[in-house]
């Protein structure tokens, strides 16, 4: 159980000593090692497939190379699956092998990759209790896996306490480690805990890079504590660590978010001047600064200026200016706009994310006509919204069942109560 296995770190690290297990047979194959090795690929089509190979593989005297078995280990994780097979068996077995513990640390963390992505964070802190116990050593990388999938449950506290076990087993953490935990503290706004952390980090002489400031700066600007922020800013620099477009990106959209446009603009300023070119991010978030202003005319050219610079707009982008444009009661420029990014062959970033989007705006172009008495247009943008295989959601009917009420539409009203029992939205 998860809960059980993390919180060993919680007070004294205590690490049982299991019982240790033979699982290679002694028996001779029936196919020889060559034969056997250059009719079975180390890339397998199938998880069946994969496990049936390792398995077979481990019943071969004298054992095949760990590179090889590696390898199919590595197509199983990256397969997303972590099957109880024998075809596990050898990363139990390091004591049948005399060569050397370190051949096959690659097996160990391929066994503890796969169990922390597919979130067994919990056995994969028994399998650590296991192969400890038996006195082999993990390495760093291991350690990080450990680390990222305690911090992606949302067990912060455990992955820090990870950090002074491996210093008790000498193993020393690196930066992608510390990186790790600053992240997932800033993510739960406990950025004093994570710049305490990069200074500890320092002391034991791994120095912060780029990715480090990032979280840190980011944490902290989303604390408001601009002083803060523009001290780590500083600090890089004099440290002649560069700026990248993430840090630019960071603080843009802080600023913009915090009202503060002229500030991000000259940020914007100095980005370019960095020769670090700005993405659709950094200009969705001067688009959206200047919308939160209400000022529709700075954000278009923001957004023709993206356009000029080689960039293809985002749905983001034209959700933005929508919505202002609803907001400041330009309803035509709004169905401009509505039309034009239909017309144009938008990059999406992925199609989940892009269908929510698209749900999103339709939603609010419907809200919009409602808000200025425009329902025939309303329900037709509905009729369309389905007929491009975009389906509302319970937002998007209870919008306009909302304002066909107030406007004593009944007969429209009934149609669209139909279809929403019919979509399931609304049962019977």
């Amino acid at each position: 159980m998860l809960s059980s296995a993390a919180a060993r770190y919680s007070s004294s690290t205590k690490f049982p000593v299991f019982a240790t297990y033979n699982f290679l047979h002694s028996f001779s194959c029936s196919l020889t090692r060559k034969y056997y090795l250059h009719s079975h690929s180390p890339k397998p089509n199938n998880i069946s497939d994969a496990v049936d190979t390792v398995t077979r593989l481990l019943h071969m005297w004298p054992p095949p190379s760990r590179s090889h078995i590696n390898k199919i280990l590595g197509s199983i994780v990256k397969m997303k699956h972590y099957p109880q097979s024998d075809g596990f068996c050898f990363l139990y077995t390091q004591e049948n092998f005399q060569d050397g513990l370190s051949t096959s640390r690659c097996s160990f963390d391929y066994t503890i990759k796969g169990l922390c992505f597919n979130q067994n964070v919990g056995k994969a802190l028994d399998f650590y209790d296991e192969i400890t116990s038996k006195g082999l050593k993990l390495d760093e990388v291991s350690y990080g896996t450990l680390a990222n999938g305690l911090c992606k449950m949302g067990k912060t506290t455990s992955a820090l306490k990870l950090l002074k076990v491996m210093r008790r087993r000498l193993v020393k953490p690196n930066i992608v480690i510390y990186s790790t935990i600053i992240h997932a503290l800033c993510k739960e706004g406990l950025v004093n805990d994570a710049h305490n952390l990069s200074f500890e980090m320092t002391d034991h002489g791994v120095p912060p890079n780029v990715v480090t400031y990032n979280n840190l700066i980011h944490g902290f600007c989303r604390m408001d504590q601009w002083q803060q922020a523009n001290q780590l800013l500083n600090e890089m620099i004099s440290k002649g660590i560069q700026l990248d477009v993430y840090t630019f990106n960071i603080i843009v959209d802080a600023l913009c978010k915090d009202g503060r446009i002229v500030q991000a603009q000259a940020v914007f300023a100095r980005m370019v001047k960095s020769d670090q070119r700005p993405d659709f991010v950094t200009y969705n978030a001067l688009i959206d600064g200047h919308c939160l202003t209400n000022n529709i005319i700075e954000a278009k050219k923001v957004f023709n200026k993206m356009v000029e610079n080689g960039l293809a707009p985002h749905i983001i982008s034209y959700h933005i200016l929508i919505n202002t444009c609803f907001k400041m009661k330009m309803v035509d420029e709004a169905m401009d706009l509505f039309k034009e990014m239909h017309s144009r062959n938008l990059v999406p970033i992925s199609l989940a994310e892009d269908y929510q989007l698209n749900v999103r705006t339709y939603t609010a172009m419907i809200h919009g006509l409602c808000k200025e008495g425009f329902l025939d247009e309303a329900v037709a943008l509905l009729d369309r919204m389905e007929e491009n295989n975009c389906l509302p959601d319970s937002i998007t009917f209870n919008i306009i069942i909302r304002y066909l009420l107030e406007n004593n539409e009944n007969d429209k009203e009934v149609k669209v109560l139909s279809r929403i029992i019919d979509r399931g939205v609304l049962k019977k």
